[in-house]
């Protein structure tokens, strides 16, 4: 604000004019505060009437349409973030220990058929 400015001085007012005032203002913002939460109630009141109607339109508009085909392969997603060096090899370590416990309990469950055939062929006479 420039100093040039010319500062009016405010004039005498009496008690019963600023009470005047005051309830004049009071009752003009509580108006107009009612004004605005008689709008919004109105908007919210629209709102749900029309989010049901709404949801009604898309249901029926994407009934007899099927889900998007996955655009990549699986384990390849699009915007894949790069992984840092360290993060790579956990994650290889972990497969590699995934691959040799599955392949500890494959050897286990073949020689463990290996057995019960071994021993249903001597029970039966085979051998």
């Amino acid at each position: 604000m420039s100093s040039n400015v010319r500062v009016r001085k405010p004039s005498a007012k009496t008690a019963k004019s600023l009470t005047k005032q005051d309830k004049a203002a009071s009752t003009r913002t509580l108006k107009e505060k009612t004004d605005d939460l008689q709008t919004r109630i109105l908007r919210v009141e629209m709102d749900i009437v029309s989010a049901s109607r709404q949801a009604q339109e898309r249901r029926i508009k994407y009934r007899d349409t099927l889900p998007p085909e996955p655009a990549a392969r699986r384990g390849f997603a699009q915007g894949e973030r790069r992984l840092t060096l360290a993060q790579t090899r956990a994650r290889n370590r972990k497969t590699m220990v995934q691959w040799a416990e599955f392949a500890v309990t494959a050897i286990i469950l073949i020689g463990a058929c290996a057995w019960l055939y071994q021993w249903w062929m001597r029970t039966q006479g085979g051998f």
